[in-house]
């Protein structure tokens, strides 16, 4: 279609050619003007977009511990890879998957004492890089589970006592809004 545009271009006369380029001139006045008082969004980048502002990650931060699946796959995907070649990345987490699953209990428990050791070590880490006791890390989380399970409760007896609570708290609050009025 390029190619026949091209032709086409070169084929016209210059009262046509004329004719197409005094309406790109006034279609870019007219964009210009446009632009003058267009102000882009905030954040925009390359997408034109808002970007979402993510949370940075601090390079000096301990690396998180690793799950006793990542264990497994660090010590059988050389294995995998030498018997099967020919497979993709993603055939071979796949395969991966399925023998993890078909492990019994006793094999497992090699791989989540590894995981649990560098659990222990992503722990430690993270309270010398915070510089907290894990004793203050254990008293926060208990803190924030206390006040959900509150506040979960609370929310549980709002829903339970919608009906009865409510008949009783508009009867209250229309008795003590006509006394704030009388007043």
């Amino acid at each position: 279609l390029g190619k026949l545009m091209g032709a086409a271009w070169k084929n016209a006369s210059s009262e046509e050619k004329a004719k197409f380029t005094a309406m790109a001139e006034k279609d870019k006045t007219r964009y210009q003007s446009e632009m003058k008082d267009y102000t882009p969004p905030d954040g925009s980048g390359s997408k034109g977009g808002a970007k979402k502002a993510g949370k940075k990650k601090d390079p000096d931060a301990p690396k998180r511990a690793q799950n006793a699946f990542l264990y497994f796959s660090q010590d059988m995907r050389p294995k995998i890879k030498a018997k099967n070649p020919e497979l993709k990345t993603s055939e071979i987490g796949k395969k991966l998957g399925e023998l993890y699953k078909e492990l019994s209990g006793e094999e497992k428990e090699k791989y989540e004492r590894m995981a649990q050791k560098d659990k222990q070590r992503y722990k430690k880490q993270m309270d010398a890089y915070k510089g907290k006791g894990s004793d203050d890390d254990d008293d926060d989380s208990d803190d924030g589970d206390k006040k959900m399970k509150a506040s979960a409760k609370k929310r549980k007896a709002e829903d339970d006592g919608v009906d009865d609570s409510s008949d009783n708290d508009d009867s209250d609050e229309g008795s003590d809004d006509d006394d704030s009025d009388d007043e």
